[in-house]
């Protein structure tokens, strides 16, 4: 079985990517699309469950930083 090489797909996906589409529609589209839509739901859904704005969020690897975007306020 061939150990898939994770790295240098994205970076395939990446290039193809900015071949088609201006750089930030590439980029968001290879982190999935979408990327500040989808920052502003997982920030609102964790409002909803009760964090509080003087509150700290630690968000490590966790993905692309859709996220950590939106906690930078």
């Amino acid at each position: 079985m061939e150990i898939p090489d994770f790295k240098r797909s994205y970076e395939k996906q990446t290039r193809e990517l900015i071949n088609q589409y201006n750089t930030e529609k590439a980029m968001s589209d290879a982190v999935g699309g979408d990327f500040e839509a989808a920052g502003k739901l997982e920030y609102y859904l964790l409002l909803q469950y009760g964090l509080e704005k003087h509150q700290t969020v630690i968000d490590v690897g966790c993905g692309s930083g859709r996220l950590a975007f939106q906690l930078r306020h």
